[in-house]
């Protein structure tokens, strides 16, 4: 459930996350940045968890990523 909250937030930082997420409100703007956040941590923490497990491509496009993209 939402809360109201009041915070001292750089205005351009708003501004910037509404022209990104395409979103009209800074209130959308900043519920999608903490959703991104959490998401790149969810991310982040998975693929830690496979480290060092078998690689499977199931696309079949590993071999078409040229090296100078490789861990980009």
């Amino acid at each position: 459930m939402p809360t109201r909250k009041n915070h001292y937030l750089y205005q351009s930082k708003i501004d910037l996350a509404k022209k990104i997420l395409g979103v009209k409100t800074e209130t959308e703007a900043l519920d999608g940045a903490l959703d991104l956040l959490i998401y790149g941590e969810a991310l982040a923490l998975g693929t830690e968890a496979m480290a060092g497990e078998e690689y499977h491509d199931v696309l079949g496009i590993a071999g078409e990523i040229p090296d100078d993209h490789a861990g980009a």
